[in-house]
């Protein structure tokens, strides 16, 4: 021991500095390109920690995503020690966590686009608060926040049920996922909820309404498919540039499908192309709508209105589709946040069921149900933590979540 003893403390020291950064739950081996953005930033922060250097300007673009609101002080007092250590740190972000913990503010507004582009406030958190110009002051202040709603949906007898769910650090997990609600799936960050819900759920859901050849994680079941008929996984990836676009039309999937609606004897005699099974273009879409769904109306004075196509009823939308989301809040002001939720709960309201794999506790209050993983990341993981509403949630102890989210409620 007195020669490895050195060496010990080392490697002490910085293990310690990545659980300092709240990166405790990756293992050693891990490889580098199966790492998220905000993982990979964070281990940067954990290698600058010991350099010891001075006079650096660190810039870093939101280095919470991907971090539960638990690990978020610790994040916040990572960047301290830099600034302590005589330098400056520049961070662009939209967790009000850490923007009320910045030494200066620089708000940038008012808008988006071209109604951006101007510094609306700058100064302390505190000052910021006080400026009735900046959005971000009204957050920060708590003028303005992200709605919970006024009643919350109850589960009905239709769910999926996910039994023995074992891939990588899941405990052999059985799940209940109520349908027809807005979900929130939780917990610390390498809990398992990516495991569950996008290596499982979301390979078997394409396995068996899409028959897709991907294997699902190791699991033993899954029961409930027959309240579903579609699957749309989004993740935080461009799928295209027009309202229609989706998984399948962003990777050319239905190129092969059209032409081999096109090659088959009713078809041909009917002088039916690859074109007519398109929902893009002439010929396969509604004309009255152009394939939208839905007309909009001006109103002059008054918000556009959107209306359900009358031609076509607003079809290839049946009610029983399943959403599955992966941080959609990713990169989102809490103004946003709230323009995304009423979103999901108009999709919500139509019949179908969405799914979110989050931290935001904005958008973990407004859900329906919450699942909550954990108790902690790897294989300290893995296991079911709490169920329910989240005001379920936020009662029991043992939850990392729970205990961040009853002071949103």
């Amino acid at each position: 021991m007195r020669i490895a003893q050195p060496i010990v403390d080392d490697l002490n020291e910085r293990i310690g500095r990545l659980l300092e950064v709240g990166v405790g739950y990756l293992s050693l081996e891990r490889s580098s390109p199966t790492l998220s953005a905000g993982e990979a930033q964070r281990l940067r922060l954990a290698a600058l920690l010991g350099s010891g250097l001075t006079g650096v300007l660190y810039i870093l673009d939101e280095p919470t995503i991907g971090l539960h609101s638990r690990d978020t002080q610790r994040l916040i007092n990572v960047l301290r020690k830099l600034r302590d250590l005589g330098n400056t740190v520049l961070v662009v972000e939209h967790d009000l966590e850490l923007i009320r913990a910045a030494d200066t503010l620089v708000d940038i507004g008012p808008g988006a686009g071209k109604h951006g582009g101007q510094i609306v406030a700058a100064g302390t958190p505190a000052e910021v608060a006080q400026n009735t110009d900046s959005l971000t002051g009204a957050f920060i202040a708590g003028r303005t926040s992200v709605p919970i709603p006024t009643r919350r949906r109850e589960p009905n007898h239709k769910a999926l049920t996910i039994r023995g769910a074992r891939q990588f650090n899941l405990h052999n997990l059985t799940v209940k996922i109520p349908l027809g609600l807005l979900v929130a799936v939780t917990g610390i960050s390498g809990s398992g909820k990516s495991s569950l819900i996008f290596d499982i759920l979301d390979v078997a859901a394409r396995q068996k309404l899409n028959g897709a050849s991907e294997l699902p994680g190791e699991h033993d079941s899954i029961t409930g498919w027959d309240h579903i008929d579609k699957v749309i996984t989004i993740d935080q990836a461009h799928i295209g540039r027009i309202p229609r676009s989706n998984a399948a039309t962003y990777s050319d999937t239905f190129t092969p499908i059209r032409e081999t609606f096109a090659a088959t004897p009713e078809a041909k005699m009917n002088k039916i192309t690859a074109r007519h099974f398109s929902f893009n273009v002439p010929g396969g879409r509604c004309e009255r709508c152009e394939g939208a769904g839905t007309l909009t109306v001006k109103m002059h004075f008054l918000p556009d209105v959107e209306v359900r196509c009358p031609a076509c009823r607003g079809r290839r939308s049946t009610g029983r589709t399943l959403y599955l989301l992966d941080e959609p809040t990713t990169g989102l002001h809490p103004a946003d946040t709230a323009r995304l939720l009423d979103v999901l709960q108009r999709l919500v309201d139509a019949g179908n069921s969405v799914i979110v794999v989050e931290h935001n506790l904005d958008l973990v209050k407004a859900a329906d149900w919450v699942i909550d993983l954990g108790p902690e990341g790897g294989a300290a993981g893995g296991k079911l933590i709490a169920e329910g509403t989240p005001e379920d949630v936020a009662k029991v102890e043992g939850s990392y979540t729970g205990q961040c989210l009853k002071w949103r409620l």
